[in-house]
């Protein structure tokens, strides 16, 4: 059966880990947290979020693609060596300490791309990020080890609800181009 108007998404764009990428990430932040607080992401849900856009109608993510398609990543490598908390949500990250002017451009750009379509950004600042743990309490003290995550993809991703949390599936991907 069609979508109709109606229905919704939820849905946001992110960099997308490699599973290589995301087995390091686990690996890297499973002993550090190893007894603190909280759940763990699944491996499969880890990402860098790009840009929210909360509950869209299906018949808008034609034009979603479309505003993606037309942009272009340049390849680009993160390092993600430092814990982050968000006390609101509950979440502890993983994140670079030094962000690349390539990944902030670009999240400008997406936003600039997305404004002409209604879609606004909620906070002014970006904080890059993989939520590596929710429910937790706070960041650990030791600095985690390092991880190198040379980008290759990002998608548009939707989020469904889960027995155990929400599942991200990506419902279009495109690779990072010079």
């Amino acid at each position: 059966m069609p979508a109709t108007a109606t229905e919704r998404a939820r849905v946001f764009f992110a960099l997308w880990p490699g599973e290589q990428v995301r087995n390091r990430i686990v690996e890297a932040t499973a002993r550090p947290l190893a007894g603190l607080p909280g759940r763990p992401v699944p491996a499969a849900n880890l990402h860098l979020t790009l840009a929210f856009l909360h509950s869209v109608a299906h018949d808008r993510l034609p034009g979603l693609v479309a505003v993606a398609e037309a942009l272009v990543l340049p390849p680009m490598t993160l390092l993600l060596d430092r814990w982050g908390y968000f006390a609101g949500p509950r979440v502890l990250w993983l994140g670079p300490g030094t962000i690349p002017e390539s990944l902030a451009g670009f999240e400008r750009t997406l936003w600039e791309a997305l404004a002409p379509l209604g879609f606004r950004r909620e906070h002014a600042e970006f904080h890059p990020h993989v939520t590596v743990r929710r429910k937790a309490v706070s960041a650990p003290a030791k600095p985690p080890e390092s991880v190198s995550w040379p980008v290759t993809d990002w998608a548009l991703v939707q989020s469904r609800p889960g027995q155990i949390g929400s599942m991200y599936t990506p419902l279009a991907q495109w690779p990072t181009k010079h």
